[in-house]
């Protein structure tokens, strides 16, 4: 909807229609049970900024919902509303309950409107972070609230420091291209929100160029010999992509997958895909005849086998052009389907590396708040030097772990290398067998410690150094619930 705020010309006609959208939102009108009622009042009327996740479970029981799912599901419906902030499937935040949401926000704009912050390009430490939120209402909530900002796209990690997008520098660095045998792909948008470039960038971090080649509208990725460059231009609402090296359709299908999952966040974005001609005359072009993917599909689902190229006048194979930019959309809704490749997976998990260099800090902070390594656990194992510990109830003490005694450096690397392991194998069953029962998952994942004594050790490593939550972060998975006591049991026991 057009408008000026300036003289707030067709401000009204939007306000309107924002609360006509909300009237129709689902938890509008819904009638809730008295319990649920109940509780929120308390939550909202209490002056706290945020609670523990214990605290909140006793808000519950003193207002007679004591059912530990209802508890979560009423979390989750006030989460959705937007009264209090809970993100159930964190394995940091969701220790937490966020009552006043706009305190959240505030302390995220603190870092990106700190002037120190903007002035370095958007790059800030752990140190700039203590600076910053040295108020007394934040400094015990830092490690959460970095977790937030990293939660929302707004910053990404890399060695001893972080990165938020949006304050990048807004030229475009010099770098060398080859502009030979390029692959091009364009996305034409009727409105381009400007976080998408942002949200990209954080995506799809890990393989920035040197961790150097990335600006506030663009991005270079290089990835198996081979390179991409991203770039926003806002003006001409679109994203253009072009790659060059021996992989670009593998690594195009990465970075289409990356933009797809963005577009799908926000509601009836619209848009369009310009897939290049493969014509004698414009491949290889730096500015190729390009068709909109929507009806080269169209044209297919006809029988229309060739088109005309614009600047050629040859005829073209229609199914040769989508095939050559790994594309294909399914006819009965235009839901792109991109295929998961094993490209995409180590991207994943090297994701995963780069945020478990952050989680695995923020776990420690939480193991030693709650001091969730029970007693039992500490006097169970006993140091009988510099490369073993010794189980000294089971089997009369007989039974060693042949561990290393791990620097904090090789402690967090560990923990990083164990998640990314175990990730990539609930993944692949999340695929091949998403209805498994959490026991079917359990064994299968007891087999895999049982048969990979390398992993077994890092998880040995990673539960004497991080305890019980440190198994908890490894195996969190949005697909699956799995009882880390469960796995603390059987690695006990081997």
């Amino acid at each position: 909807l057009p408008t000026n705020l300036a003289d707030n010309r067709g401000l009204t006609e939007i306000k309107n229609n924002i609360q006509q959208y909300i009237k129709q939102l689902p938890h509008v009108g819904e009638p809730l049970p008295k319990i649920w009622v109940r509780v929120r009042f308390a939550l909202e009327n209490n002056p706290r900024n945020y609670i523990s996740f214990t605290e909140y479970c006793d808000f519950c029981k003193l207002n007679n919902l004591t059912d530990s799912q209802d508890m979560k599901r009423l979390s989750q419906y006030l989460h959705d509303l937007g009264v209090c902030l809970h993100f159930q499937k964190d394995p940091i935040l969701k220790h937490y309950v966020i009552l006043k949401p706009e305190w959240g926000t505030t302390a995220v704009y603190k870092v990106l409107d700190n002037k120190n912050v903007v002035k370095n390009l958007g790059c800030f430490t752990q140190e700039n972070l203590a600076e910053i939120w040295e108020d007394e209402k934040y400094k015990d909530m830092r490690d959460e609230l970095l977790q937030l900002m990293i939660r929302f796209k707004l910053c990404y990690p890399i060695p001893r420091q972080y990165i938020a997008p949006q304050l990048l520098d807004i030229n475009q660095p010099e770098y060398t291209w080859n502009p030979n045998n390029n692959l091009i792909l364009r996305y034409e948008y009727d409105f381009l929100p400007k976080g998408i470039i942002t949200s990209f960038i954080v995506e799809i971090h890990p393989w920035i160029e040197e961790q150097k080649q990335v600006w506030r509208n663009g991005v270079i990725i290089n990835k198996d010999q081979t390179r991409a460059e991203i770039i926003q231009n806002y003006n001409q609402k679109e994203i253009k992509i072009r790659l060059a090296g021996n992989r670009k359709k593998d690594l195009l299908t990465i970075i289409t997958h990356e933009l797809e999952k963005i577009h799908s966040s926000f509601e009836r974005l619209r848009y369009q895909i310009l897939v290049p001609c493969n014509c004698k005359k414009c491949i290889g072009s730096q500015t190729p005849h390009t068709y909109q993917l929507e009806s080269l599909r169209k044209r297919l689902g006809a029988g229309r086998y060739q088109v005309e190229c614009d600047q050629s006048y040859e005829m073209v194979n229609v199914r040769r052009l989508i095939d050559d930019v790994n594309l294909s959309v399914q006819e009965s809704n235009r839901e792109l389907q991109i295929p998961v490749s094993p490209l995409q997976n180590e991207l994943d998990r090297d994701k995963e590396r780069s945020y478990n260099s952050v989680n695995i800090v923020i776990n420690n902070k939480l193991e030693s708040e709650n001091n969730s390594m029970s007693e039992s656990y500490q006097s169970k194992y006993h140091q009988t030097g510099p490369t073993q510990f010794v189980d000294t109830i089971q089997s009369g003490g007989n039974a060693t772990f042949n561990q290393t005694n791990y620097t904090p450096e090789q402690q967090q690397k560990n923990l990083a290398d164990a998640a990314a392991e175990i990730q990539q194998l609930l993944n692949q069953l999340s695929k091949t067998n998403p209805t498994a029962t959490p026991q079917e998952i359990t064994n299968t994942i007891e087999q895999e410690i049982k048969s990979n004594p390398t992993l077994k050790d890092r998880l040995i490593a990673a539960l004497k150094a991080g305890g019980l939550e440190a198994l908890k972060t490894i195996f969190n998975h949005p697909a699956f619930t799995i009882s880390a006591e469960t796995i603390k049991g059987f690695i006990e026991a081997e």
